[in-house]
């Protein structure tokens, strides 16, 4: 096959005089001519189907980018600001400050707790005498 291709290319070769001759397939046949001078129309006819189907694939893209795709973005970016907010608010609200007051109330009570951990005896009558006294004062005056 090749043999041949190379055999007709010599012999189509052969039939110019001169580089200024006009084609011979063009004086017999100038549609053949035509044909094979403007690629059998493949380039036309891929920019007719192709370029266009590209074009208006393109053109919707872009819509669905501006009219949905770009606005679902931006809502998700304020849902998720205002979630991350959020969190910071309850995070540092009740999962920092809260046990940080709890732990400050509980120190502090500590430190007036120990003050009257004195060792003495006598002061611990004292508390166990102020107790009774403030129960039957609030049994006598209170609850009945």
């Amino acid at each position: 096959m090749a043999a041949v291709g190379i055999a007709l290319g010599w012999s189509y070769g052969a039939a110019f005089a001169s580089a200024q001759d006009d084609d011979p397939l063009e004086r017999r046949a100038p549609g053949l001519f035509g044909l094979l001078l403007n690629k059998y129309r493949v380039d036309e006819a891929y920019s007719l189907v192709i370029g266009t189907m590209g074009l208006a694939l393109t053109a919707i893209a872009g819509w669905l980018d501006r009219a949905l795709i770009a606005p679902l973005i931006a809502a998700v970016g304020r849902i998720t600001l205002f979630l991350g907010r959020l969190n910071f608010i309850v995070d540092d609200t009740l999962f920092n400050d809260g046990p940080d007051a709890l732990a400050r109330g509980t120190t502090a009570s500590g430190r007036r707790t120990r003050r009257l951990q004195t060792g003495k005896a006598q002061d611990y009558l004292v508390y166990l005498f102020g107790g009774i006294v403030l129960l039957a004062a609030l049994y006598l005056y209170v609850i009945r």
